[in-house]
């Protein structure tokens, strides 16, 4: 099973140094996704990772659990 990072925020998270883009120096097994740009608004980064784990789970490489939302 795959194991998925989804990260967003602002330039500080966007760049190629930051921490979220050095994680697979350390964990080959981990897949990232950076959703992180410049000038980003709270609500377009809350969104971006729904959107990723929607995209996710529509591809079948997620489940998402219905006890998550009870």
């Amino acid at each position: 099973m795959n194991k998925y990072i989804i990260g967003t925020g602002c330039s500080f998270t966007e760049s190629s140094s930051t921490w979220l883009n050095r994680i697979p120096e350390y964990r080959k097994d981990l897949i990232i996704y950076n959703h992180a740009f410049s000038g980003a608004p709270p609500d377009l980064m809350a969104n971006s990772v729904i959107w990723r784990v929607l995209d996710l789970e529509k591809k079948d490489l997620i489940y998402i659990s219905k006890k998550v939302f009870n």
